[in-house]
């Protein structure tokens, strides 16, 4: 796992790039499959690259201790390799749950997440990248199987991407449903094979697009033929190439724009293009 770990630390410098590059920040937490005992708010540093087999209760943790890493990149290039001690119960649905449960959505507490401003609103577009080498193990913290029609991330439109091991055997070696690669399908997120290491950097940037896409101009027939889509700033036409220029985003029906093509206050902003009925 490691191995893995180093590898989409790596990537992460182009996912982050792609997401200043179209003019958005980006705030990030890194949550850890430890046992989940709510009374831990944070997780200890050492414990993540030193922690003992005997520790796992004790210094259960869920959130990373350095918390909420806002556009800081080298910072969260250091923190995504946390170490191969935490716990073996694969938890990473479950644990992403408990720091993302809400009041404000019905839930008997707010998450840690929740607690730090984490999304900042109902309004607020979050993607959840899931990692693992490893089958989730749902019903080991839960005492049930994860329930891919009904569950947070699903309800509230979180989007889920998943960068797993994708054997049969570890498909069906404990819950039948609920895995990390059902729960990308339901969401619309992406799925990935994580022994492919060098399709990281392409998969970062697809995420980064997708996440993006959500704060786009937003385009309001569907079914777009992109290759007739027409863009103006101020009556002058803007590239399509998402380095300084604009590229669509078919998940959110959304144009983004990059780099000198970002729009400035009081620009007009002009979008032709063919879509099928």
């Amino acid at each position: 796992m490691r191995n893995y770990q180093d590898a989409i630390s790596q990537a992460s410098k182009d996912f982050a790039n792609a997401i200043t590059n179209a003019g958005i920040g980006f705030r990030i937490a890194i949550i850890t499959t430890s046992c989940g005992i709510d009374i831990t708010t944070y997780c200890s540093d050492y414990y993540d690259y030193y922690g003992s087999y005997n520790d796992y209760e004790s210094a259960s943790r869920l959130l990373n201790s350095t918390g909420i890493i806002e556009n800081n990149i080298e910072l969260f290039k250091e923190k995504v390799v946390v170490g191969t001690e935490g716990s073996h119960i694969e938890a990473g649905i479950y644990n992403s749950e408990r720091v993302l449960q809400s009041k404000a959505f019905g839930d008997s507490s707010d998450g840690l997440l929740t607690q730090l401003g984490m999304p900042y609103d109902k309004d607020t577009s979050l993607s959840i990248i899931m990692l693992s080498d490893e089958p989730n193990e749902y019903n080991q913290r839960a005492g049930k199987n994860f329930d891919i029609d009904n569950n947070l991330f699903v309800e509230r439109g979180y989007r889920v991407y998943s960068i797993v091991n994708s054997d049969e055997f570890l498909l069906n070696k404990y819950e039948k449903t609920g895995q990390y690669d059902d729960l990308a399908t339901k969401t619309g997120g992406l799925i990935a094979d994580i022994r492919n290491t060098s399709s990281y950097s392409m998969i970062m940037n697809n995420i980064a697009q997708n996440a993006t896409g959500d704060v786009g101009y937003k385009l309001k027939n569907k079914n777009i033929i992109e290759s007739t889509i027409y863009v103006t700033i101020n009556g002058n036409e803007i590239t399509h190439n998402s380095n300084n220029g604009w590229k669509y985003v078919e998940s959110y029906n959304s144009i983004l724009f990059y780099g000198t093509a970002l729009p400035k206050d009081g620009d007009k902003i002009k979008v032709s293009y063919w879509y099928a009925k």
